[in-house]
């Protein structure tokens, strides 16, 4: 399944691409997908594999270089002084709201096409609903209904096992494909 990126990790790949382009060539790549073959201005996942050892064996310093810079970038993130369950319930409990109210009833999921998996978005009701919300059964019946909708389309690959990245339409009958 795909994930949601942190805004954190998107700013960070701007940083380093300067135009928010998902991969970067500084003698190796940051980003999020490469393609079996190179298209749309993306490189080949071989192609990156092949660069970052280019670039290992042949430019170590600017390898370090880079690794510094990103460094530098992350460390101050690390370092949050926010205390560790620094959510308080009714956090918690607008958030929850929150996802339940832009609940696609009629096709499942969280806003339109192309529809995208939210397993962060399921594992937090489910954890919630693991608690004593006064939502636990509204929440159970919105990831039930999402878990169903998405695995009676064609996003869920019986001979792989799992889901595709995302449907192309609402109904999560069409997979899209990395082809």
């Amino acid at each position: 399944m795909d994930i949601e990126l942190p805004l954190d990790f998107k700013e960070f790949l701007k940083l380093l691409n300067g135009n928010g382009a998902r991969y970067l060539l500084i003698g190796g790549y940051a980003g999020t997908y490469f393609p079996p073959v190179r298209r749309y201005n993306m490189p080949a996942f071989k192609d990156v594999l092949a660069s970052l050892t280019k670039a290992w064996s042949e430019d170590k310093q600017e390898v370090d270089r880079v690794g510094n810079q990103i460094f530098e970038y992350l460390q101050p993130q690390a370092q949050r002084n926010e205390p560790a369950n620094s959510f308080t319930q009714q956090t918690l409990e607008t958030t929850t709201n929150a996802l339940l109210e832009s609940y696609d009833w009629n096709h499942g999921g969280w806003g339109s096409a192309p529809k995208f998996p939210q397993p962060m978005a399921v594992e937090y009701l489910l954890r919630r609903a693991s608690t004593d919300s006064p939502q636990h059964d509204p929440i159970l019946k919105t990831c039930r209904h999402v878990l169903n909708a998405m695995s009676r389309g064609g996003m869920y690959d019986v001979v792989g096992v799992g889901f595709a990245r995302y449907s192309v339409d609402n109904f999560w009958l069409v997979p899209h494909f990395d082809k």
